[in-house]
């Protein structure tokens, strides 16, 4: 069985970790941005690459590019490197703002058989691909190179069929890039342990939790678990049966032995 670590929530910790950063479609309010603006602030810092994907660049626009009477801020910063997607829930006015800026690239990837997250996902795989291996193509700076997971924002509000395409996505990721992935919401993240590994998660950074569980979306897995309030001891979860829901952390260092691919999901405390 193969050994794997991470440290799940550096990506909330200022400098700790270098990410790519995707923005999915999110819904929230200007009063509920306020109070995870913070978050947002310290992944964009962490990031050396920072995509949208389809109606994740509304989300920038509405929430970071306007002024506070909604007018669009010619001197913002806040401009990912690349926006994709179809283009069938990008506002008009979202994609013309962004796209008189030369230094963001605008590609239409027309696939309907794909989310917008797997799209944006494939894409920006291909490229922290290339800069690893051929410099400094498409635009990008010499800082993105070595970055550590990639992070995607979403909202854990709206529709369930949308939530379970980027679940879905999650569980496909190493198809298109072999670094971690992360969903994270305004409440809480997720992540796809490998089948047939051990998995060792360092979660130390003070935000995590109390939340925690494990869900067989793949199919029946037999799991081992150490540093939870409630572990398993070689049993089997699947729908239907077992699954490990609302437990909790008793420990900065959790590790999780599964024959089978498992979702691992956590509340995430939000940044004063």
């Amino acid at each position: 069985m193969m050994s794997r670590s991470i440290r799940l929530l550096d990506c909330l910790r200022p400098s700790a970790c270098r990410i790519a950063l995707i923005f999915l479609h999110t819904e929230l309010s200007v009063a509920d941005f306020a109070v995870h603006r913070k978050k947002i602030e310290i992944l964009w810092r962490n990031a050396v690459f920072k995509c949208a994907a389809d109606s994740g660049a509304n989300f920038l626009y509405r929430h970071l590019c306007t002024d506070a009477n909604g007018k669009p801020d010619p001197r913002s910063t806040w401009l990912p490197d690349l926006i994709c997607g179809d283009f069938d829930s990008a506002e008009p006015e979202v994609l013309k703002f962004f796209k008189s800026f030369p230094s963001v690239r605008i590609e239409k990837t027309p696939d309907q058989d794909a989310t917008d997250f797997t799209k944006a996902l494939k894409l920006v795989g291909e490229i922290l691909r290339n800069r690893s291996e051929c410099g400094e193509p498409d635009g990008l700076n010499s800082s993105s190179s070595n970055v550590d997971m990639i992070v995607a924002v979403c909202s854990g509000r709206g529709r369930f069929d949308h939530s379970m395409g980027n679940i879905n996505t999650l569980f496909s990721s190493a198809q298109y890039t072999n670094l971690p992935v992360i969903l994270m919401s305004e409440t809480d993240m997720q992540y796809v342990i490998p089948g047939g590994t051990a998995q060792t998660m360092i979660l130390d950074t003070g935000l995590e939790g109390p939340y925690c569980g494990l869900l067989p979306l793949s199919g029946p897995s037999i799991v081992s678990t150490s540093g939870l309030q409630w572990n398993l001891f070689n049993e089997t979860l699947s729908f239907g049966g077992l699954i490990s829901t609302s437990n909790s952390l008793d420990r900065e260092t959790v590790m999780v032995k599964c024959s089978e691919p498992l979702l691992w999901t956590m509340s995430v405390k939000n940044l004063k």
